[in-house]
């Protein structure tokens, strides 16, 4: 065998190695994006249960998450007037929404109105899912706090940034929608 010969076998070889590092390469940065993305995921279903809140904070964070979640239904139903009676709750809107490009949209307007993110639902959500059975509502008249002292509790209560931001976008976009709604924007979850 020629040194040539040697030498192309070696270049089709390291040819074919490096298109394998460049697979593994990019198998992993999707394995790495997943393992982020589950630990996010985890983070959020584990938050709510590791911070000990008062009954008072409870309450105010409940009611105002209740309020979000039924404003954000409120928001997509008034677009869809047509499918008002095929979603009842935010779940209906959030099981259709990948099955129906109209529903999709309004959630996205929706979304975007409140200034929230998908991840911000799927917090607010999980925090209704863990604390709903100790937590009571809280009608509009009976929360005292300002929006500043609603942000500080969260501050001081949520460990976890992303809950942090969810919850103080869902206070923010309560007062806003008080002008969108009216004064109480509970709705069924």
């Amino acid at each position: 065998m020629t040194l040539e010969l040697k030498i192309e076998d070696l270049q089709v070889q390291f040819e074919s190695l490096q298109k394998a590092a460049e697979d593994l390469d990019r198998r992993l940065a999707l394995q790495v994006d997943s393992v982020v993305s589950e630990e996010r995921e985890n983070e959020t279903w584990t938050s709510p249960l590791e911070n000990r809140f008062t009954t008072r904070e409870q309450n105010l964070l409940y009611s105002y998450t209740v309020d979000a979640v039924g404003l954000l239904h409120y928001l997509v139903r008034q677009q869809l007037p047509d499918l008002e009676k095929d979603l009842p709750t935010l779940a209906s809107i959030l099981k259709l929404k990948s099955r129906n490009g109209k529903i999709k949209q309004a959630y996205s307007i929706g979304l975007k109105t409140m200034n929230l993110s998908e991840e911000d639902v799927n917090a607010l959500c999980t925090f209704l899912i863990t604390c709903y059975y100790e937590a009571q509502y809280l009608p509009q008249e009976a929360r005292n706090e300002s929006t500043e002292g609603m942000n500080h509790i969260i501050d001081v209560v949520i460990k976890n940034q992303a809950m942090q931001r969810s919850f103080k976008i869902a206070v923010l976009a309560v007062e806003k929608g008080k002008t969108l709604k009216g004064a109480n924007v509970a709705t069924d979850v």
